[in-house]
């Protein structure tokens, strides 16, 4: 009980960084983010777009993986940046590769030939 007292007597919260964020002019209120939320956080507002309360919200970024109109990202991890990183690591992977050894098959026993 002393724990909900401290949170319910502060001014102001502070949430975690990764929040799924809409832009209301890509919105088309197609519900996807509605049904596929875990947590039941997007609701569609009076003005007919998703809305997205960033103090609910888990930032598991499910919503964000299933609009169609790509609305929804998640704060920080833009479509851009999860690209950049993509490409950051297959360059890194690649790089580190070492050309393989050419395998050469067994030959067969001299009794198969």
């Amino acid at each position: 009980m002393s724990r909900a007292c401290t949170v319910l007597s502060k001014e102001q919260i502070l949430v975690g960084g990764v929040v799924s964020v809409v832009d209301k002019e890509k919105c088309a209120a197609c519900l996807s983010c509605v049904r596929i939320c875990p947590y039941n956080v997007p609701v569609i507002d009076a003005e007919g777009a998703a809305d997205i309360e960033i103090a609910r919200c888990q930032g598991c970024g499910i919503c964000a993986s299933e609009c169609p109109a790509q609305a929804i990202s998640l704060q920080h991890f833009t479509s851009e940046q999860i690209n950049a990183k993509s490409r950051a690591l297959l360059e890194t992977i690649n790089g580190a590769q070492r050309p393989l050894r050419q395998h050469k098959p067994p030959e067969p026993p001299p009794s198969a030939r």
